[in-house]
């Protein structure tokens, strides 16, 4: 099971970072709003041995996440 422990986001960079938890292991992921779209860090590093629909469900999280917090600060 996946868990989000928690995020920060910073105003004046754009950016947000995310802890992610999946088995006892935590991950930092960043999403950082550039103007074109966003972007958000590698996160096949920590994921390769992950099954696809856990990788597709971070993804999508991710994804959702990014456009809630950043549409509040454009």
């Amino acid at each position: 099971m996946i868990y989000i422990k928690n995020f920060i986001h910073d105003f004046d960079s754009s950016t947000i970072t995310f802890e992610v938890e999946r088995e006892g292991v935590t991950n930092h992921v960043e999403t950082r709003d550039t103007g074109y779209g966003t972007t958000y860090t590698d996160i096949n590093d920590f994921t390769e041995d992950w099954p696809d629909s856990e990788y597709n469900q971070l993804e999508e999280f991710l994804n959702g996440c990014q456009e809630i917090v950043h549409s509040f600060y454009r």
